[in-house]
Order: structure tokens, then sequence, then C-alpha cells
């Protein structure tokens, strides 16, 4: 009887510490699961962090300064679209100070000196994409900056 009740208690202690044995593995695991997203969280916001340019001020200062390049007029454009790319509409009026700024933005592109057509192409078209209500203003945002390139 004595052997029995050994043998028993043996095996519950091994049922036992078999059930805590695994529950350390899945605890740790857990944890090392959150340490890793909590790591690839910290480098997304590194990685927004480290992109200058993520206000529509600064990417237009981008574009106004006359001695950016292609690429970086390139960059710049990318990332209007990519963060600002929608026109907020007013109430009422169409004409928003939003659209102002974008009006600026094309306005200045037609103007730099280190543009190209693809450029200028991309931007408005991609605008137009995302802004069908306000076609009719951008291409005339367009057509100003265009004409006032001169010959």
């Amino acid at each position: 009887m004595e052997t029995s009740l050994l043998v028993k208690t043996i095996v519950i202690l091994t049922i036992v510490f078999s059930i805590l044995v695994v529950a350390l593995v899945l605890n740790s695991r857990s944890k090392k699961r959150k340490k890793e997203e909590a790591e690839k969280k910290e480098a997304k916001k590194k990685e927004k962090k480290k992109d200058p340019y993520l206000s529509i001020t600064d990417l237009y200062k981008v574009i106004k300064k006359r001695t950016s390049t292609a690429d970086e007029l390139k960059k710049a454009l990318e990332m209007i679209i990519e963060y600002h790319g929608k026109i907020n509409q007013g109430s009422g009026s169409k004409t928003t100070k939003d659209m102002d700024v974008y009006n600026a933005i094309m306005f200045t592109l037609c103007r730099h000196p280190n543009t190209n057509k693809d450029l200028i192409l991309y931007f408005d078209r991609e605008l137009e994409k995302r802004n069908p209500e306000y076609i009719k203003e951008i291409n005339e945002a367009l057509e100003k900056g265009l004409n006032s390139r001169g010959a």
C-alpha cells in the first residue's frame, strides 16, 4: 500500500512539474513576442523621426529652395502625395487654404530651375487622382506655373 501511494505521489508530482515547465515556456515565449513587438513599434517611430520632411510646410521649403536637386524635388513630391495627397475641402467654397498651399507648390515647382516635365506631370496626375473635385483648380495652378516660366 505504501508503494502504491508513493507511485501515485511521484506521478502527481511529475504531472504538476510538467505543467509548470509548459507554463514557464509559454510565458517566456509570450514575453519574447511582446518584446519583439515593442522593438518593431520603436523602430517605426525612429523611422518616422528620421524623415525630416513630414509636414507640408517643410516639404514646400525643399521645393522652394533653388538649389534642390531633381531627386530631392522628387522625394519631396512623393512625400507630399503620400502624406498630404488629399486636399481638405472647405465649407461652402471650394477654395481653401489647403488649396492655396497646393497652388503655391505647383507654381514653385514649375518655376524651379531643376524641375522637369516628368516631375510636374507626376505631381499633377497624382493630385488629380486623389482630388477629382479639384481638377479644375489643379489645372489652373499648373497653367499659371507653366505660363510663369516664360519662353
